[in-house]
């Protein structure tokens, strides 16, 4: 062949050559192109599923701060009504539950008789019942021996002659529940002192109240049952009566001066004396032939 077809010949060649291989890297490009649109719609996809569960969470996270809010509110509700109520203690209703329903039934009690300014003692039994649940501290101011006993435990006991003075005592109690409480005093010379005084975290410190007190049964009403001794070591009783509290200083007198009887007791025994009349038997009739004999005033 001659050189000038040589040449062109490879010059054919070489054009034919280079644009196969343009043809390849544009089919290989459009490839490539279509994977990455794929990839990307399916990254759209999930970014739009990612958007949708954002925004419900970020919709239940704004109810839940709403509750916390109104938690909040309540808390501080209640914290303002226990504020209030540890405040002012004495506003409470009076009105007890049924279980504790003040009775006022009148209590017939022994007749004062006189007694000794010293060497005498006194114990008071009954029920006891709190107004909230949780530990109470009892505390006693006594001159001169005093012991306590709440439930059964004995909380206080100072059996010893000295001056006025203040012990106490604690107990984890129920409220509205009803507790066996004994306290026992003596006075061995000088000034008497008898007082009962509780406290809790939701109770000022206070005379154990009239309406949180109860006689043993069987008597009713409010109150403990007193039992007056005219010695230290409970045996002459002289006394049976109904105490209101325990909230007494006798100084240097007696602990009967001044106590009498509550109304009704004389009318108590007039009604003993009718029905022991009614129960005796009645005189017999005289026979017909006799003569009644006369009555003299």
């Amino acid at each position: 062949m001659r050189p000038l077809e040589i040449g062109l010949a490879s010059a054919v060649a070489v054009a034919v050559l280079s644009a196969a291989v343009n043809h390849a890297r544009t089919s290989s490009s459009n490839a490539a192109l279509a994977a990455s649109r794929i990839e990307l719609d399916r990254l759209s996809t999930e970014n739009a599923a990612l958007r949708s569960r954002l925004a419900s969470l970020e919709k239940e996270a704004a109810e839940l701060r709403g509750a916390v809010g109104e938690l909040a509110d309540l808390k501080g509700r209640v914290a303002e009504l226990e504020g209030a109520l540890r405040r002012s203690p004495a506003a409470e209703p009076k009105t007890a539950p049924p279980d504790v329903a003040l009775v006022t039934r009148p209590v017939r009690e022994e007749k004062a008789e006189p007694m000794e300014a010293d060497t005498f003692s006194v114990r008071w039994t009954g029920l006891v019942s709190p107004r909230f649940s949780e530990v109470y501290t009892f505390y006693t101011e006594s001159d001169d021996g005093v012991r306590l006993w709440v439930n059964g435990q004995l909380l206080i006991d100072n059996w010893t002659d000295h001056a006025p003075q203040e012990d106490s005592g604690t107990i984890e109690l129920a409220a509205g529940k009803k507790y066996e409480i004994k306290m026992e005093m003596y006075e061995n010379g000088g000034g008497a002192v008898a007082r009962l005084f509780w406290e809790s975290p939701s109770q000022t410190k206070e005379i154990v109240p009239q309406e949180c007190l109860f006689p043993p049964a069987p008597e009713t009403g409010n109150g403990l049952r007193g039992e007056y001794f005219d010695d230290m070591e409970f045996g002459e009783r002289k006394v049976v009566r109904r105490d209101a509290t325990i909230d007494f200083d006798w100084g240097e007198g007696s602990p009967t001066d001044g106590m009498a009887p509550d109304e009704g007791d004389n009318e108590d025994e007039e009604d003993d004396e009718e029905e022991e009349e009614e129960d005796a038997p009645a005189a017999p009739a005289a026979a017909p032939d006799e003569k009644p004999e006369p009555e003299f005033e």
